[in-house]
């Protein structure tokens, strides 16, 4: 009604039945437009794993930049001054893993105790501590395996090169597959 309005506005989100007053729904961020409170847990659930999968998603982006970028670094200051990888395979790894895997995310179901969880806080950060650790030791593993391939091979330094690559992108495969779930 009109007297719900100030308290709809100061809401973080405010929800508003469709047959309820013009007020109401003019302050609201969200009218119903059934009056189905299905319909609002549905859109809730929805808007989870909506912020669950974009959440896995730079988890996943965050983990293989920091591999590859990690490789790069240490490869070219303390292993050798040659380029280690083309710049194609930087590209290739762009443009058709990342934006794949990315998709797959978005496509990614909602997971099993979606609603069960209580609601994140506001101020909570989209990528926590916890997290941000995962990140870094995911893409540092890789990066340390792809250089110990790297300077433990058998061939030249081309065969080597192309061995890290491979190791990069299986690392990147078999990340893709643990990020489906970042709560379990």
């Amino acid at each position: 009604g009109v007297n719900d309005a100030p308290a709809l506005h100061g809401a973080d989100v405010a929800v508003a039945m469709g047959s309820g007053t013009a007020v109401a729904r003019e302050a609201s961020d969200l009218v119903l437009g059934d009056d189905s409170f299905v319909t609002l847990m549905f859109g809730l659930a929805e808007g989870r794993r909506i912020v669950d999968n974009v959440q896995k998603g730079l988890v996943f982006l965050l983990s293989t930049h920091v591999a590859f970028l990690g490789f790069i670094l240490i490869s070219t200051i303390f292993v050798t001054e040659r380029q280690v990888l083309l710049p194609i395979q930087i590209l290739w790894m762009e443009l058709f893993i990342d934006l794949t895997a990315s998709i797959a995310f978005e496509r990614e179901p909602s997971e099993p105790d979606v609603m069960a969880r209580p609601p994140r806080r506001t101020t909570q950060p989209l990528l926590s501590t916890q997290i941000l650790r995962r990140i870094v030791l995911a893409g540092s593993f890789t990066a340390i395996a792809a250089l110990v391939v790297m300077l433990y091979r058998g061939g030249g330094f081309d065969h080597a090169a192309w061995l890290a690559y491979t190791v990069l992108v299986v690392s990147q495969c078999v990340r893709a597959y643990w990020n489906r779930s970042v709560h379990q």
